[in-house]
């Protein structure tokens, strides 16, 4: 019995410090617009980019051809955002630019989501045991 309240006291820590994790751009999941899948970090906001789009941000030193999609931390208002504050969301990785995925990409992504869940399922039934 000890054993197990320690367990679930180590358990809800680690849970409490991953929940007050800062936004983590390396967290992506694919999504799908205009029928080509991208790689884009959870939550972020996010806009196809146009031939405008693309003019206006290499105006300001940011080069993202058509065809990409540009994404936004989540938190962060897109009309607050001058153009020295994109190149700085830029800088910090709290902004970036997203190539569509190819077929290869899209699914080794996906296999490595497959495996990544097996896993937890794996680990979740090993702790359910041995209670």
């Amino acid at each position: 019995m000890k054993s197990l309240i320690i367990n679930l006291s180590l358990t809800f820590g680690f849970l409490i410090i991953l929940a007050g994790c800062a936004f983590n751009p390396s967290n992506r999941e694919v999504f799908f617009l205009n029928g080509e899948a991208y790689y884009i970090p959870y939550g972020a906001q996010y806009r196809y980019i146009d031939s405008n789009l693309a003019e206006g941000l290499k105006s300001i030193g940011i080069y993202c051809p058509v065809g990409q999609v540009l994404w936004l931390e989540a938190s962060i208002d897109p009309n607050s955002i001058t153009n020295d504050k994109l190149r700085d969301m830029f800088s910090q990785n709290l902004a970036g630019c997203s190539n569509p995925l190819n077929q290869a990409e899209l699914s080794y992504i996906q296999h490595q989501e497959m495996m990544a869940a097996q896993q937890q399922m794996n680990s979740s039934n090993k702790l359910n045991q041995m209670n």
